[in-house]
């Protein structure tokens, strides 16, 4: 609910700024980008890193994870999104929710991090954990 709103079919969400970091990758002027590095963008076209920049599917997994995963971007487009983006759940961050630390989770899902030890969130919405949690509520109800 907190990344597609539960709508079907669920829009492809382009971010720029992930655009323009996994450019600086592929001309070798940043290092890497998460798990990215210049090597696996080194035949990447443009519209290919447009799709790496691009969040998809129910969970809006970003288009890049799919080289974590070693599957295609149309693998998250299509019927398996749901099977892919579990997968990368489940390796990101599976274990903190196998452990009941769903903020941490909410979190991860986010930013890749954790909520920082001074307890304030570093997600794009402020309020994103807290509907996170606010959405467990009610569909356990």
């Amino acid at each position: 609910m907190l990344e597609s709103s539960g709508r079907k079919p669920v829009p492809a969400r382009f971010e720029e700024h992930v655009y323009t970091r996994l450019k600086l990758v592929k001309a070798g002027l940043r290092g890497s980008y998460e798990h990215v590095t210049r090597q696996s963008l080194s035949n990447a076209s443009d519209d290919a890193i447009q799709n790496l920049a691009s969040s998809w599917g129910p969970f809006q997994l970003m288009g890049y994870k799919c080289l974590l995963l070693g599957i295609e971007v149309k693998d998250i487009r299509g019927d398996d999104a749901i099977e892919h983006g579990v997968r990368w759940i489940d390796m990101t961050y599976g274990k903190h929710l196998r452990q009941g630390r769903f903020e941490d989770a909410f979190h991860i899902h986010n930013t890749g991090r954790p909520v920082p030890s001074s307890g304030r969130h570093l997600t794009h919405d402020p309020k994103y954990v807290a509907n996170g949690m606010r959405w467990m509520r009610h569909f356990n109800q």
